[in-house]
């Protein structure tokens, strides 16, 4: 027990604490473990205590996906590998099958 660590170490903290640096956060809307409203609650928070301390969110990327519980998706692995194109400006694919790939757990 560390009464009080969640004043300093709370999601909405530690997400502040990655930015400006590049973040993505994906999230099933069906998530009972990571609900819809805490996740934005968090991001919400985050981005206030950001834009208060003068620095800039612009790397925060939130993406939920409907229908979905506390699990990775297809559609969200294509949204890693976007983001990761987009941070590490590289040009070339990774693997021309995306979907070969997942399935031989690349």
């Amino acid at each position: 027990m560390n009464p009080g660590i969640t004043s300093v170490f709370d999601c909405e903290h530690m997400l502040a604490g990655i930015c400006p640096r590049p973040l993505l956060i994906l999230n099933g809307k069906a998530d009972p473990r990571c609900p819809t409203r805490g996740v934005n609650e968090a991001v919400g928070a985050a981005r206030r205590r950001i834009e208060g301390a003068g620095s800039s969110h612009v790397g925060m990327e939130l993406h939920e996906q409907e229908g979905i519980g506390h699990k990775s998706t297809p559609e969200m692995w294509d949204k890693v590998e976007a983001f990761l194109r987009k941070q590490l400006a590289d040009p070339a694919p990774v693997h021309t099958d995306m979907a070969a790939a997942r399935e031989a757990k690349l």
